[in-house]
């Protein structure tokens, strides 16, 4: 599975882009929202099947971010959340009751997002 990873943290995106690695997954790492619009944008025949995105990043909002590409991105979303986005994960509403889009708190396990994703 390739996996697009949006987080601004580099200590955990390293971590998690390792852990999906080691399993034999391809991980494309995103510290910014402008930088996974340009991974999204120029992926072409190596489009992710899923993406891990953090709610708060230092240019925008995961939430906004899912709303904008999700009508083009058809694959698995999950976004990763502190308490403090709240508010805004409130306001995708019944969207996260599909089986495209999962909503976890931070911290979250690793095997926690590979049993969500369905990998090994």
């Amino acid at each position: 599975m390739h996996i697009l990873l949006v987080e601004d943290d580099r200590d955990l995106a390293r971590e998690m882009g390792e852990f999906f690695r080691r399993r034999k997954h391809t991980v494309t790492t995103c510290h910014s929202l402008a930088e996974a619009r340009t991974a999204l944008k120029n992926g072409g025949g190596d489009a992710p099947e899923a993406i891990l995105c953090d709610a708060n990043l230092p240019d925008g909002n995961g939430v906004d971010f899912y709303c904008q590409a999700s009508s083009t991105f058809a694959g698995r979303w999950i976004l990763m959340s502190g308490a403090h986005d709240d508010h805004r994960l409130a306001e995708l509403g019944d969207a996260a009751a599909n089986d495209q889009l999962a909503i976890v708190d931070k911290p979250v396990s690793l095997r926690e997002l590979a049993r969500i994703l369905k990998i090994a």
